[in-house]
């Protein structure tokens, strides 16, 4: 009796043979090409106007290869910058990122070609299929801002703004640590496919316009709005206000139309024109107070960081003195889990934070 691997078809004469044969064969190839997969949409996400490169360059790596086919040539010799019109300085982040390699190299030539040109065109291909989704129906899970402790009102505006079925822009403005990025982050956690989540500081880097014309967001998770270049700012307002993004780039016009939810946090908002805070819901986010401190910082180190209750608690009450920050709470938790949950080598640490607070400015509790 045989075994035929449904894979490629192979035989073999054990079920054991056969299922080796198919988790490192197949199984293990399959991970390595979808960690390809991945490491192309990341550098997408990155440097969005490399989308449309990556398209050109793969559009004439097909041509090539198909002549190269005909001819019977078994070495792909790959293209030069200017046979896919991509331009140097857009190149050097393709090599550095390895998602393009060095080809081919004599004193006349330089050639490239992709890394992995079919992991490249299913990334491509992932992509344009979530641009097109339509948003449909939005069904918010009942887990949904759990995480989040306390802060009820402003969950149950962002769960109604959600559920719209015209957009509804929201601003939390507010401190360091107040769950703004947090609730930022559950929204993409619960609509992976349709939303995209990025800083106002690194899409402008990038290129506001660019990134939504390559993502097409339905929903746009922009933490950091405040760091926004003055350039992208009219961007999005245009794109809050009518759906039109619009880019001129080497004479040629591209208009896209979306209908995106924009939600957005930032510390302050005085950097902000006018016009576009208009078009937010604006939500201005309070420090925890002192109890309210404590009852958060308790739940989060033992739902999220693992802490006994006894240690939750002493942690909470002694940085509840000098501190409204979550992440300073997280800090001490997971040096307690490295200190082997000994109270008495922890305590160093809270006083050095609390000289540290002090020092810096930050001391809050009087």
């Amino acid at each position: 009796m045989s075994y035929k691997c449904p894979e490629c078809g192979e035989e073999f004469r054990s079920s054991q043979a056969l299922g080796s044969h198919i988790t490192y064969q197949h199984r293990r190839k399959n991970d390595e090409f979808q960690k390809e997969v991945s490491k192309v949409r990341s550098f997408i996400e990155d440097n969005p106007a490399a989308k449309e490169y990556l398209e050109r360059i793969l559009q004439v790596e097909d041509e090539m290869q198909k002549d190269f086919d005909e001819k019977g040539l078994q070495f792909f010799l790959g293209w030069d910058r200017q046979e896919v019109a991509v331009p140097r300085q857009e190149l050097e982040p393709m090599l550095l990122g390895e998602i393009i390699k060095l080809q081919y190299k004599s004193s006349k030539y330089t050639n490239y070609a992709l890394v992995n040109r079919e992991a490249t065109r299913e990334a491509l291909r992932q992509l344009e299929e979530e641009a097109e989704e339509e948003p449909g129906e939005m069904k918010i899970p009942d887990d949904f801002l759990d995480i989040v402790e306390l802060r009820q009102e402003e969950k149950d505006l962002i769960t109604t703004a959600l559920m719209s079925p015209q957009p509804v822009h929201v601003l939390m403005v507010g401190p360091p640590a107040s769950a703004k990025s947090l609730i930022l982050r559950e929204i993409k956690r619960v609509f992976p496919a349709r939303s995209r989540y990025t800083t106002g500081g690194a899409v402008s880097k990038a290129g506001l316009v660019d990134y939504l014309i390559v993502h097409k967001p339905r929903i746009l998770l922009l933490d950091e709005v405040d760091y926004l270049r003055g350039e992208d700012q009219p961007a999005l307002l245009s794109l809050m206000e009518d759906g039109i993004v619009t880019r001129l780039k080497y004479g040629k016009r591209d208009t896209v139309y979306l209908k995106t939810w924009v939600f957005g946090g930032c510390n302050r908002a005085e950097g902000l024109i006018e016009a576009l805070m208009s078009r937010f819901f604006t939500i201005r986010v309070q420090p925890y107070t002192q109890d309210e401190f404590r009852r958060v910082a308790e739940a989060v180190l033992c739902r999220r960081e693992g802490l006994p209750d006894d240690l939750a608690k002493y942690i909470a009450d002694e940085l509840s003195e000098f501190t409204c920050d979550i992440r300073d709470a997280v800090k001490i938790a997971r040096l307690a889990v490295g200190s082997g949950l000994d109270i008495n080598r922890i305590k160093p640490f809270i006083r050095m934070m609390k000289h540290g607070h002090r020092m810096g400015g930050q001391y809050v509790r009087k």
